[in-house]
């Protein structure tokens, strides 16, 4: 004699879905936070972008003599990839 109760059918294979029970004020906090800290980490990668290049462009004119040649040229190549990494962020965050 194998009789289950009424409504206590075998659960599905699986997670069993749970209702999302998190207050809306804390997912929108959670949400604004996480936005800051996307356009914060979004800036500093610009600026370290742009200081990295800067740098071996310095390094570059140092060791060949070449004065404003090296500078100029990876300033706009830390400049470029700054620019490409605000781009990629922010069409990833839409």
């Amino acid at each position: 004699m194998d009789q289950k109760a009424p409504g206590a059918e075998r659960p599905p294979d699986g997670p069993s879905p749970r209702p999302d029970t998190t207050p809306r004020l804390v997912r929108d906090r959670y949400d604004v936070v996480r936005t800051y800290a996307t356009l914060g980490s979004v800036g500093l990668a610009f600026v370290f972008a742009v200081v990295i290049g800067t740098g071996i462009g310095l390094w570059l004119d140092r060791v060949t003599g070449w004065s404003p040649a090296f500078t100029f040229v990876f300033f706009v190549f830390g400049l470029s990839a700054g620019i490409i990494n605000v781009y990629r962020t922010v069409s990833r965050m839409k």
